[in-house]
Parts: structure tokens; sequence; C-alpha cells
């Protein structure tokens, strides 16, 4: 953990009514994560991104439970609490993950209990973090098993919550404190 201060999220009451606008959507349980808030900051980047971002993290054809796992997983390897405790109560309240589940996904690839494609699925993760790239028994078994839209979209999605973990562990990005509001299961 850092010394450093934390990126103020902008409240509601400062967002101009486009921007109230454009989160709208984002609002889960009528909270809206700090992540959008500071986002927020930088009006015309958050404009750019969150077209991208939504893709992945909600419209893609990767199957929720692999992309979920896989953002659970980048979260735990760079150190992102923020992104690590949203992303496991996702798996948790939603998606039907145990919490043996989640401890498998931070052991890693070769924990037990694991099957052949949640393996490859962190190897996948673990590899392109480290390399850039990822082995051809990764790339063979993920390539047969999903679409050429799905392992792209993985990639994708791999991408973009690598880079988010590091932008919210360098603005020290605080918990919501609505953070059990948001994630409660009606």
């Amino acid at each position: 953990m850092t010394s450093r201060t934390a990126v103020v999220p902008l409240s509601d009451e400062e967002m101009t009514a486009e921007q109230h606008k454009a989160t709208k959507h984002l609002r889960v349980n009528d909270v809206l994560a700090n992540g959008f808030r500071v986002g927020l900051r930088t009006w015309k980047l958050f404009q750019a991104h969150i077209p991208f971002s939504l893709y992945v993290m909600a419209l893609s054809s990767v199957p929720p439970r692999i992309r979920e796992m896989a953002i659970v997983r980048i979260a735990h390897n760079n150190g992102c609490d923020y992104e690590f405790q949203h992303h496991s109560k996702v798996c948790l309240n939603r998606l039907g993950f145990t919490p043996q589940d989640i401890k498998n996904i931070v052991a890693g690839p070769d924990a037990p209990g694991l099957s052949e494609l949640d393996s490859n699925v962190l190897k996948m993760v673990d590899q392109l973090s480290k390399n850039c790239n990822i082995d051809d028994d990764v790339h063979k078994f993920l390539t047969e098993t999903y679409t050429e839209d799905q392992f792209a979209e993985l990639m994708f999605t791999i991408g973009n919550y690598e880079s988010m973990t590091r932008v919210i562990n360098v603005l020290n990005i605080p918990m919501d404190e609505d953070f059990e509001k948001m994630h409660s299961v009606s």
C-alpha cells in the first residue's frame, strides 16, 4: 500500500448534466463506482474509453465466468485490491463461484480442482502479463475452444484490466463507500 493521497472521486454534485446522463447506465443498485467517478475527472478520455471498457466488461462474447476469472487473476497478480474485491463479489454473488474457486484463481493455473479450460485461461493471463505473448499449447487449446471473436475479446479483456488495475493502483482509487450496497443481490 502507498502513502500517496488517493484521487478524489467526482461527486454527483460536481458532475455536469452530461456526465450524470453518461453514467446513469453505469450505476449498479444506484451506486456509481469510484473507478468511474475518478475517470470522469478526465472527461474526454472517459468518453473515448468507456464504450470499449463496457464492451469487454459486459457485452463481449466471452462467457462471464471466464471473463471474471481472468479479471480476478489480473487483479490478484497486480495487487489491485479495488478490482479484486469488486470482481470477486461478482463471481460469488452473481456467477455461482465458491470461496474455494476464488482461492484456486489466486493459487494459479496449477491449483487442484481447476478444469483444463480454467487452467489455460489463467495461464494466458499470467503469460500475457509476463511475456506479452502466450505459448503454443495455451494458444492451441484456447483457439480450439473459442471462436476467433471470443479469443480476441478475451485478449482485449485481459489487456483492458491489465491497464485498469495499473491506473487504479497508481491513482490509489479508494474503495467505494457503498461497496456492499452495490454488490447486494436483489
